[in-house]
C-alpha cells in the first residue's frame, strides 16, 4: 500500500529550488552531522564561499535546522520505549501540553491510522518507565489507550552508533551493561547550562556562551572540549518540519538473522535516525525521515520489503511533530 502524506511533494514542502549543489550539502550534513563551510568545502571540492552562501541560505530559509543531541548512553538512560496513544476527541493538545513537560519525553507527535500519538521516551531505569506508563499516563484524561514498545538496545541514534548485538532471539539485555566501555558523564552546572544554550541555538558561539553565563571564554571552551572528548554530543542537521515526511516504522522479522537486518539496515540507509531492538509484536523499530513521499514509499514498499525475513512491517507517519528535539 502506498503511503499518502498530505501534499507531501517538493513543491509543496518549499524544495523546489534546491539544485544539484544544494541537495549534495543537505544529503552530507544529513547523513554525516553538521559541518563548517570550510570542511564541506574539501570535502565536496567546491569553492568555500559559495559553500557558504548556499549553507546560509539553507539554514535563513529554514529548509534545515543545526541542532545537538547528547549520547543518551552516557548520560545513563538505560530504558528506552516507544508509546502509541489514542486520544479522546478534542484532547489533542491537552495531552500533547501536559507530556512535553517531562524531560524523559523527547519526542511527541500526532499520527493517523492505529495511533493519534506517538512518544518517544528515555528513563533511568525500569521502575522510571513502569511508574510513568502505569501511573502517570492514567491520570491524564483524553488518553483512552496505549500500546508501549519496548525498546531493548539501541543500534543508532542521529549520528550516534553502538555494536549491534548478536542476539538472534532478540532476548532481554540492557544498554546500561554496556556503554561502550565509556561509563556514564557527570554533568555538572556549566555543563548543564552550556548544552541548555545550545539546544536553543545549536550555532551559539563560546564568547556568546561567556557573556550569558558570566563565565570565562577560557572555561567554556574547556567545558566543550571535555564534553566533546567523551563524545557526549553531536551536532545534527535535520531537515526543518514541515520540510520533510518522518515516521515511526515497526519491523517483523520471522526465521533470519535480526542482528544482520539490523546492520543492514544502519549501514545502507542514512536517513534512519534511530534503530533499536524491540520486544513485543515488533523486533526493530525505526524513526526515518525522508524528502518526500516517494522516498518514504520506496524505503518502506521496495527497500524493507524485500528484506528477507520481514513478515510485516507497520508505519505511523508523524503527521505533525510537537515535540522533537532535547538535549
Amino acid at each position: 500500500m502506498k503511503i499518502n502524506y498530505g501534499s507531501g511533494n517538493k513543491e509543496s514542502m518549499g524544495l523546489k529550488n534546491m539544485d544539484i549543489l544544494d541537495e549534495k550539502i543537505v544529503e552530507t550534513l544529513l547523513s554525516q552531522g553538521y559541518k563548517n563551510a570550510a570542511a564541506l568545502s574539501t570535502q565536496l571540492g567546491i569553492g568555500e564561499r559559495t559553500i557558504r552562501r548556499r549553507l546560509n541560505s539553507l539554514l535563513n530559509t529554514q529548509t534545515i535546522k543545526v541542532i545537538i543531541h547528547t549520547n543518551p548512553i552516557l548520560l545513563g538512560y538505560k530504558c528506552w520505549a516507544r508509546i502509541g496513544l489514542n486520544i479522546e476527541p478534542g484532547f489533542s493538545r491537552e495531552v500533547s501540553d501536559y507530556l512535553s513537560q517531562y524531560k524523559q519525553v523527547y519526542f511527541i507527535g500526532e499520527s493517523v491510522g492505529t495511533f493519534d500519538m506517538i512518544l518517544a521516551v528515555r528513563f533511568k531505569d525500569d521502575n522510571e518507565l513502569s511508574n510513568f506508563v502505569n501511573i502517570e499516563l492514567p491520570k491524564l484524561q483524553g488518553i483512552r489507550g496505549k500500546e508501549v514498545f519496548y525498546l531493548i538496545w539501541p543500534a543508532k541514534y542521529y549520528n550516534f552508533q553502538w555494536p549491534i548485538r548478536r542476539d538472534d532471539h532478540n532476548s532481554s539485555g540492557k544498554t546500561s551493561e554496556n556503554s561502550g566501555g565509556n561509563g556514564y558523564f557527570e554533568l555538572d552546572e556549566v555543563d548543564k547550562q552550556i548544552l541548555e544554550i545550545l539546544t536553543e541555538n545549536a550555532l551559539n558561539k563560546p564568547p556568546e556562551m561567556s557573556a550569558r553565563l558570566d563565565v570565562s571564554e577560557g572555561k567554556i571552551r574547556k567545558h566543550l572540549k571535555k564534553m566533546s572528548d567523551h563524545g557526549l554530543f553531536k551536532m545534527d542537521v535535520l531537515y526543518t518540519p514541515g520540510r520533510d515526511v518522518s515516521a515511526t516504522i515497526g519491523i517483523a522479522l520471522h526465521r533470519c538473522s535480526v542482528s544482520n537486518v539490523m546492520e543492514y539496515i544502519v549501514t545502507q540507509f542514512p536517513r534512519v535516525l534511530m534503530a533499536t531492538f524491540c520486544i513485543g509484536r515488533f523486533n526493530i523499530i525505526l524513526t526515518a525521515s525522508f524528502r518526500d513521499n516517494d522516498a518514504l514509499n520506496e524505503f518502506v514498499n521496495v527497500n524493507l520489503k524485500s528484506i528477507k525475513g520481514v513478515t510485516s512491517i507497520e508505519t505511523f507517519i508523524h503527521t505533525k511533530r510537537i515535540k522533537y528535539h532535547v538535549s
